[in-house]
């Protein structure tokens, strides 16, 4: 009896810790995403959490490609600043626009998106943040 206690107990307490780890490896639909990243760009005077849009468009899967890929352009060619919402963190290494536009240069690579080239070109060109110059130079390579 006391045996059969102790692994309803264990039951007990193990179940929600699973259910969190179901819930925390759920992917969202790329439609969800592309959603998010489109506020963006459709109402540029928007308050925008960076962190949470960074991990959308890290989130694009390639079967949004088509849809995807003119977005994260726009996000590049994008030159006034992100309005951050207030429970967003500032970054520390650049401005939020420009973690979310290395964020965009990583998708449009993991997307094969060679049409971007023009826009990274662009960017590395603009940019005074020298970490993300590097990083458009670099995926520009790895585009060609």
């Amino acid at each position: 009896m006391r045996m059969n206690a102790f692994f309803a107990m264990c039951l007990l307490l193990l179940l929600p810790a699973g259910l969190a780890a179901e819930t925390a490896n759920t992917k969202p639909d790329d439609d969800k995403l592309l959603q998010s990243i489109r506020v963006v760009v459709d109402a540029p005077q928007a308050k925008v959490n960076w962190i949470e849009l960074t991990e959308a468009i890290d989130g694009l899967g390639a079967g949004k490609k088509d849809e995807a890929a003119p977005l994260l352009i726009l996000i590049l060619r994008r030159e006034s600043p992100l309005i951050s919402s207030e429970d967003a963190p500032l970054p520390g290494v650049m401005p939020p626009l420009e973690m979310v536009q290395s964020a965009a240069i990583e998708a449009l690579v993991k997307l094969q998106a060679g049409e971007a080239a023009p826009a990274i070109e662009d960017l590395a060109r603009a940019t005074k943040f020298q970490l993300l110059r590097e990083r458009a130079l670099e995926a520009l390579s790895e585009l060609r």
